[in-house]
């Protein structure tokens, strides 16, 4: 009778088993590829604001009128 049950047990628990093992690996890889995503959106915003920063730092010591006819220029 113990080895009846044990045997129906066996062929119900492994594969249910086998699944939530599956789900638990599916799961982690999202969350791996999800902060991968976000440290490579991190990266491009850093470059992003440095550029930014770089512009602001070649137009401030100029003049208004200066920096339009610099554009002007560059724009052609």
């Amino acid at each position: 009778m113990i080895a009846i049950i044990l045997g129906l047990l066996a062929q119900h628990i492994v594969p249910v088993l086998i699944v939530a093992g599956g789900i638990i690996l599916a799961i982690w890889q999202r969350r791996a590829g999800a902060k991968a995503a976000e440290a490579k959106q991190a990266k491009a915003e850093l470059r992003a604001r440095e550029t930014a920063d770089e512009v602001e730092d070649a137009i401030a010591g100029r003049s208004a009128g200066e920096n339009r006819e610099r554009l002007k220029r560059w724009g052609r």
